[in-house]
């Protein structure tokens, strides 16, 4: 008897995604199966994993014409044929899952293609009956494949299943050339189990050679994108936080993992669609600084003064001199950092209502952010009134601004 997740996953798949949803499901794209897994080449599924010796008489005839697979794979209609092949694969069990994947196998042999759904529902099934047999043949037949694709979709349906069991089982296929290929799918069947588990996986020291948080950090984040809530991204980084602010010991404390610290503002940036969540997103990367952390990349501060412009671009203008005011104090760097960081937010102000920001400007002269506002109302006047716009282009001193705002040297 097959499981609710593996009947969930054959209604995804008898859709119109079924021949595309596990490219995205492994994390990496869509890749080309493996024609050496079929037909005659199959020799180390068919007599044990690491049998790459010359095989003896094949134990599998051809399959006869009439027979039901041939008859279920030959239907012209594809949803009516993964519908047919799901009802075949509720037969499938532990003794005699390779018997039956040698018949479909060598019906497909160079037309996988053509059957990527009923393909990658078999492997599914298989991780169902016999996860650990059908791991380890896999991992024997592609231990020298550029992307062990068998062995991902395996690996990664019992993560969904059973995640400690299969880590267990992925730490005797480290040595494999292509192991990091398998990570992302075994990232995002744990992350089914919510992030506590994705957190044990990614701290495992067992997996600490790949680093996941460094190594794989999008994976991490989309995983838990499609079974969480940004709640579990943030508890996912703040766990590695936690763990390098231990290796720091102590003094300035640094964003650790700054590729995983960016997924996840990416994350929480999507998810602000109002003026007020976006707000409440800088008002959470304040709280970072707030909390003691330095952050080193600029760029994360941009992006979220940059969606909160979209909404409310005074106040993202504004709330980027407050930030700049408390991170950029620690290094000296208050109005260079306003200047930069603001240019975004001052160019939608600009656009938006040209009038209010010119009037910002005259009380605010030399103030945090104040070249920021004069080089975006440069830009935005340069066409409808060029002398106002070049008074303005006059006060602009910062070399980078001058750059982005197209001011000569």
């Amino acid at each position: 008897m097959v499981s609710h997740l593996f009947r969930n996953t054959i209604t995804m798949l008898a859709g119109a995604v079924a021949c595309t949803a596990f490219g995205y499901y492994l994390g990496g794209g869509t890749h080309e199966f493996n024609r050496t897994a079929s037909g005659p080449a199959s020799t180390a599924l068919r007599h044990g994993a690491g049998a790459f010796q010359s095989p003896p008489p094949d134990p599998f005839p051809p399959l006869p014409p009439g027979s039901p697979l041939v008859k279920i794979l030959q239907q012209a209609g594809k949803l009516d044929r993964i519908r047919s092949f799901a009802a075949w694969l509720a037969g499938v069990d532990a003794q005699n899952w390779k018997a039956r994947w040698e018949s479909f196998a060598q019906f497909i042999q160079g037309r996988e293609d053509d059957y990527e759904g009923e393909l990658r529902l078999f492997l599914q099934c298989l991780a169902e009956v016999d996860a650990a047999g059908a791991s380890a043949d896999f991992a024997a037949l592609e231990a020298e494949a550029e992307h062990p694709l068998k062995t991902a979709v395996v690996l990664s349906t019992w993560a969904a299943r059973n995640p400690q069991r299969a880590a267990d089982f992925m730490c005797g296929l480290l040595t494999m050339k292509n192991a990091e290929e398998l990570v992302p799918g075994m990232i995002l069947g744990t992350a089914r189990h919510g992030a506590d588990s994705l957190i044990r996986l990614s701290l495992d020291p067992r997996f600490r050679a790949y680093d996941f948080p460094t190594s794989k950090p999008q994976e991490l984040i989309q995983a838990l994108k499609r079974h969480g809530q940004p709640e579990d991204g943030e508890k996912l980084w703040r766990a590695h936080q936690a763990v390098s602010d231990q290796q720091q010991g102590g003094g300035v404390s640094y964003i650790s993992h700054p590729k995983l610290f960016n997924a996840l503002l990416r994350w929480k940036t999507d998810a602000a669609d109002t003026a007020e969540s976006a707000a409440g997103v800088c008002r959470w990367l304040s709280g970072v600084i707030d909390g003691g952390y330095v952050d080193n990349s600029w760029s994360n501060a941009g992006l979220a003064a940059g969606h909160y412009a979209k909404l409310d671009p005074a106040a993202a203008f504004e709330w980027v001199r407050e930030y700049s005011v408390k991170a950029g104090a620690r290094t000296d760097q208050i109005a260079s950092m306003a200047n930069q960081i603001g240019y975004g937010p001052a160019l939608e102000w600009a656009k938006k209502d040209p009038a209010a920001l010119s009037q910002w400007l005259t009380a605010n002269s030399g103030k945090p952010g104040f070249e920021a506002g004069a080089a975006a109302l440069y830009t935005e006047l340069r066409q409808s009134d060029p002398e106002a716009s070049a008074a303005w282009g006059e006060v602009v001193k910062f070399d980078w601004l001058r750059r982005a705002a197209g001011l000569p040297p």
